[in-house]
Order: structure tokens, then C-alpha cells, then sequence
């Protein structure tokens, strides 16, 4: 396995279960990337064999298992381009704005950065939504701000396909 091929596997391991810990992902679609890890790299990394083998176990020790292959942690880069990931989904209609929200607001609290400049507007909409079910925002007011605040996040797209495509030699669809 090529260093760079390995460097793309901690990071996408650790999208994963960030991705997993915020529900962007389901534990059957977590495994489903493991085993494609498994299957296109000669000697792949003990720990996605392990969260492969764990499709009965909770998603925290499977998110703690593919936290064990992070290497030096990028955090922001990894959260900048799972944000870009969810804005991905919302656009395909594979995530609604709800579901995509509350991703978010996980991901932003998960990480710590809920209350960083470049994410506290985006973690805002969380009580955004809220207050139109009481009554207080029009919908297609707060989508057209959510969306518009997620798009900042559209130009780490390419760099996250370049990293999926090092670590498994195919594309991200």
C-alpha cells in the first residue's frame, strides 16, 4: 500500500465515522465502504477489516474502531469535506434540508466547532428550523439560507473524490 493511498484511508476513516456519528451514513453503508477498502488494497489497515467485521455492534465502538486509523488529525478539513458531502446529498434529494440539519448540528457538536466563525451560521439553523414550527420563520426562507450557507462548503467536493479515488482506485458516487 502506497503512504498516500494510506493517508487517504485514515481520512476517509475518519469522515466515516464522523459521518456514521451524525448519520450521513448508515452502519450497512459504513461497512459497504470497508469492505470495498478491504477489496481494492493489498494489505489494508486491521482497523477497517475490524469495523467490517462489526455489523452488530453499536455505531459508537464502530466510529471508535475507525477512529483508531486517524493519523494526524485534520479535523476542520475532514468536517469541511463531509460538510461538502451533505450538500452533495441535500442536492441528489438523498438528505432532507430536516435530515441534513440535524447532521450538521451533530457533526458541528461532535467536533467542537459550533461556535467557530465559519460554522455558526451554518450550526444557527438548527433553532432556525425549530422556530418554524412554532410559527416564527417562513420554510422556504430558512431552506433558501441553509442551502446558501451549505454551498460554501461545495468546493471541497473534488478533494474528498480525490481522496476516495487513492484509497479504493474508483469513483465516489
Amino acid at each position: 500500500m502506497r503512504v498516500n493511498t494510506l493517508n487517504s484511508i485514515q481520512i476517509l476513516s475518519s469522515i466515516y465515522g464522523l459521518g456514521l456519528g451524525c448519520a450521513v451514513w448508515s452502519k450497512e453503508e459504513l461497512i459497504k465502504w470497508c469492505d470495498l477498502v478491504i477489496e481494492t488494497n493489498d494489505i489494508p489497515p486491521y482497523e477497517i477489516i475490524e469495523a467490517s467485521l462489526m455489523s452488530n455492534a453499536n455505531i459508537y465502538d464502530i466510529e471508535a474502531k475507525l477512529f483508531e486509523l486517524r493519523g494526524s488529525s485534520e479535523e476542520v478539513l475532514e468536517v469541511n469535506l463531509l460538510l461538502s458531502i451533505i450538500s452533495q446529498k441535500v442536492r441528489l434529494k438523498q438528505l432532507s434540508y430536516v435530515e441534513a440539519n440535524k447532521c450538521i448540528a451533530r457533526l458541528l457538536l461532535q467536533t467542537g466547532l459550533n461556535w467557530e466563525a465559519e460554522y455558526c451560521n451554518l450550526y444557527g439553523f438548527d433553532d432556525s428550523f425549530d422556530l418554524v414550527n412554532d410559527g416564527f420563520f417562513l420554510l422556504n426562507d430558512i431552506i433558501d439560507g441553509f442551502i446558501e450557507e451549505l454551498s460554501y462548503f461545495d468546493k471541497y467536493l473534488n478533494e474528498f473524490k480525490l481522496i476516495y479515488f487513492n484509497a479504493v482506485q474508483r469513483e465516489w458516487n
